[in-house]
C-alpha cells in the first residue's frame, strides 16, 4: 500500500515538473548545489531554482530547505524529488509560525 502511494506521488511530481520545463528522469538521483542553484559567474545552464548557493545556504540553516544527505568525502547532495518538489512549490514563510517549508496547494 505504502509502496503504490509512493509510486503515485512520484509520478505526480514527475508529470508536475515536465510541465514547469524540467527533465525528471534526465537529472541525477541525488543533486548537489551547483546543480540546484544559479551561477552568475557561469554562462552554463541555469540551475533548478533561480537563486544563489549562499540564498539556498540560507534557507538550509533556517530549515526552509531540508539539510543534505553528507558524504565522508565532504560532498553534500539533496534528493532529487525534493529539490523538483521546492521548484514546482516553492518555499514559504509561515506568518507568526516561525520559519518552516509549507507545501501549499498544488
Amino acid at each position: 500500500m505504502q509502496e503504490a502511494r509512493t509510486s503515485q506521488a512520484l509520478e505526480e511530481l514527475h508529470r508536475r515538473a515536465l510541465a514547469i520545463g524540467i527533465d525528471f528522469d534526465a537529472l541525477p538521483p541525488l543533486l548537489r548545489v551547483k546543480d540546484i542553484v544559479r551561477n552568475p559567474k557561469n554562462a552554463g545552464p541555469p540551475g533548478l531554482l533561480p537563486i544563489s548557493a549562499r540564498t539556498f545556504y540560507s534557507l538550509v540553516r533556517e530549515g526552509l530547505i531540508p539539510p543534505p544527505i553528507k558524504f565522508d568525502n565532504g560532498i553534500s547532495a539533496w534528493p532529487k524529488a525534493v529539490i523538483v518538489e521546492i521548484a514546482i512549490r516553492g518555499v514559504h514563510r509561515e506568518p507568526g509560525h516561525g520559519r518552516k517549508l509549507i507545501v501549499g496547494n498544488g
